[in-house]
């Protein structure tokens, strides 16, 4: 955003005043090389942690990067190739990463996402419909939605079908403690299907 603002300035300056045409290009320079910096030291010099995935690898926040990695090879070694995943509240790239289908059509779920009670009664049917045999949530926090968490005070009764319909089986990463910042999760809790669950 602040490129595009720069860009326009710059345009509108030069054509009222063509013999300012260096300073608002430096200045543009400028923008770019700082944006280009943040990105570099703030972000992507924590992505060292190559994740092996089902199709391809990619280069993960090291603090996400074992966990996520310890997730993918769990679901890919105990459920079914093709079957369905059921991945919430906010960790869509687990069904590309593990070449699980969504067994919900709300393949992320944040507050305000499913608005009526008729809308979390759909998903809870299609749950009990595609009986998913494995449910990874990610510890993910809500403070910027003022909520504390899926299934504790916003989409309670999803949250409460998927804890009948499924028991924990393996944690990995600090899921006690997720991020403070909002970024994608760093930790999973993998559920399997519990047997006869209706």
């Amino acid at each position: 955003m602040p490129v595009l603002i720069a860009a326009s300035g710059h345009q509108r300056l030069t054509e009222r005043w063509p013999a300012a045409r260096a300073a608002p290009a430096i200045a543009l320079g400028v923008v770019a090389l700082g944006l280009s910096a943040h990105a570099y030291y703030y972000f992507y010099r924590h992505q060292t942690v190559t994740v092996h995935t089902a199709h391809g690898s990619y280069r993960a926040l090291d603090a996400a990067g074992p966990a996520i990695q310890r997730t993918v090879d769990y679901v890919r070694a105990h459920s079914p190739p093709g079957s369905r995943l059921v991945a919430l509240p906010d960790d869509p790239g687990l069904y590309f990463m593990t070449d699980r289908r969504p067994a919900l059509n709300h393949v992320v779920i944040f507050p305000r996402f499913l608005e009526t009670g008729a809308d979390e009664r759909g998903q809870i049917a299609r749950l009990r419909a595609a009986r998913a045999p494995l449910y990874v949530q990610g510890a993910r926090r809500f403070d910027n939605f003022d909520f504390t968490g899926f299934g504790v005070d916003f989409n309670v009764a999803l949250g409460e079908a998927l804890n009948r319909l499924y028991r924990p089986v393996a944690t990995f990463g600090d899921y006690a403690h997720p991020n403070p910042d909002g970024r994608p999760s760093e930790a999973f809790r993998v559920y399997v299907l519990r047997d006869g669950s209706r």
